[in-house]
């Protein structure tokens, strides 16, 4: 299995990088695990891969196929799978997500944070996988940053020198509601998983620019 460790070793490499990844996720499509997840979710939406891979078909006087739905075998597509999840998911969960600070869940987007992060508790479920930092009662959210802002103009100065790509931009007057400054905190990062932003501005927009490059090469838009 590739790990992030294995990635590392391509840092100053982006066409390595960019091989690395491809090939990530081709050995992980290839991979036991993946093969049950895609079983996993067909049960999840009520197809039991099992009984509709071997399904009995009738055939009408014109010789056109069709399924059996009226066999008893076919009955057992139901949903308990699925069932099975969501109250799982209902269990671990609750009623949702309690903050020290209450204004910290309105800027995670209210109650919409709690149907996002539900509908992630359950892809973990099914797929085996946990898409986030799981403790026994909580979940850990991570500010992943440098800690300090930059305005789009340094953004768009910063992306033309690293890349050489002459962006068409003019001034516009700042819209309503617009927010004047704001970045995140990622001292609970640097502390906890002790990871710390390195790479500076230049060198992450070139990254991203190559990144983009190579998947139009591949074909993917």
């Amino acid at each position: 299995m590739k790990t992030y460790e294995d990635l590392l070793k391509y840092v100053d490499n982006d066409d390595r990088k960019m091989q690395f990844v491809f090939e990530a996720i081709t050995e992980h499509k290839n991979s036991d695990t993946y093969k049950d997840a895609v079983t996993a979710y067909e049960y999840y939406k009520k197809r039991n891969t099992t009984i509709l891979n071997y399904q009995k078909l009738l055939y009408t006087i014109s010789g056109e196929s069709v399924p059996d739905n009226y066999s008893a075998n076919y009955k057992l597509c139901n949903a308990f799978f699925s069932i099975f999840v969501k109250q799982e998911v209902s269990y671990l969960l609750n009623n949702g997500t309690d903050f020290i600070e209450d204004s910290t869940k309105d800027k995670l987007g209210g109650a919409k944070f709690d149907v996002l992060l539900q509908r992630l508790a359950k892809y973990a479920l099914w797929g085996g996988v946990a898409f986030g930092f799981w403790n026994i009662d909580k979940l850990e959210v991570f500010n992943i940053g440098t800690g300090h802002g930059c305005s789009t103009k340094e953004i768009v100065d910063a992306f033309q020198k690293a890349t050489g790509v002459k962006l068409n931009w003019t001034y516009a007057p700042r819209r309503a509601g617009d927010v004047e400054k704001v970045w995140a905190n990622p001292e609970k990062a640097n502390n906890i998983l002790g990871w710390k932003a390195d790479t500076s501005l230049e060198d992450t927009l070139k990254s991203a620019w190559n990144w983009q490059k190579k998947l139009r090469e591949e074909g993917i838009q």
